[in-house]
């Protein structure tokens, strides 16, 4: 028996890395539980509904655990079901003790979503602070922008994005390089940046 679980969690572990073969990881992990009913199992179970959309699936099968990666996904979660106030909830408690770039751009896209522009543009600049030269930051913060109309300076974080993802990973940064090409296809001709509201954002960040 102890065999057989560790064959369907390994069978799981390398089909859940794949897109086309993540329906088959979740029935090797399915079988792997029937035999033990493990925390790991259930995490990489809870992840892998994640990964392909299917969040109260994910939340069914989530352990109950204070590892912090199992406390993120939580939070990824709750977000995925629209319950952004829990999902803050999670993330401020966990950074009291483990402060990150990633979960600062992950509060940052919560907010937005919430369409709180103020804290988004608060959380954002945290993350691109924390790791100038992650090229996910530069694109949370872009999307603030956006929503501001500060196109100019949208388009200046995406240009960056994207530098940053050829320069680290030598490849295209497919997300920002579509955000830019919609920004640039309903920007005024005449356009002009409100300084005024950039430096209100700027000072009161």
């Amino acid at each position: 028996r102890h065999t057989y679980y560790d064959i369907n969690f390994l069978h799981g572990k390398m089909l859940m890395d794949l897109p086309n073969h993540r329906e088959e990881a979740i029935l090797y992990f399915v079988d792997a539980l029937k035999i033990k009913n493990d925390e790991i199992c259930r995490y990489n179970l809870s992840k892998t509904y994640y990964l392909i959309g299917k969040y109260k699936e994910a939340k069914r099968y989530i352990p109950n655990s204070n590892n912090y990666y199992v406390i993120e996904l939580n939070a990824y979660i709750e977000a995925k079901l629209e319950n952004y106030d829990i999902a803050i909830d999670i993330i401020n408690k966990l950074m009291r003790k483990r402060q990150k770039d990633y979960l600062f751009a992950f509060l940052a896209e919560v907010y937005l979503l919430k369409e709180d522009y103020k804290k988004a543009f608060e959380f954002a600049n945290k993350a691109v602070k924390m790791s100038y030269n992650n090229h996910k930051n530069h694109l949370v913060l872009a999307k603030v922008y956006y929503k501001y109309s500060l196109y100019n300076s949208a388009l200046k974080e995406l240009d960056m994005a994207i530098g940053l993802k050829i320069k680290n990973y030598h490849s295209e940064y497919e997300e920002a390089i579509l955000l830019k090409k919609e920004i640039e296809n309903i920007m005024p001709n005449n356009y002009k940046e409100d300084f005024e509201l950039l430096k209100i954002l700027t000072n009161n960040k």
